[in-house]
């Protein structure tokens, strides 16, 4: 994957940014193919671990893959 990074140019204003929404979907979509389904490898009917740190924890049923 190449990343192009350019000074800003004169004509730039604060928070410029251009993405290549495309490239994104393409990159996503290559990781997606790689990523194993939660239903079929998650552990305890989770979607996520409840270990795993998050700056904030959600409620415990959100966790799920089921009600």
């Amino acid at each position: 994957m190449i990343l192009a990074v350019q000074r800003a140019q004169p004509d730039d204003q604060y928070g410029d940014v251009f993405v290549d929404t495309d490239k994104s979907m393409e990159v996503y979509r290559e990781w997606l193919a790689m990523a194993k389904p939660a239903g079929q490898y998650g552990r305890g009917n989770l979607r996520r671990p409840k270990w795993l740190e998050r700056s904030v924890r959600p409620e415990d049923s959100v966790y799920r893959l089921s009600p």
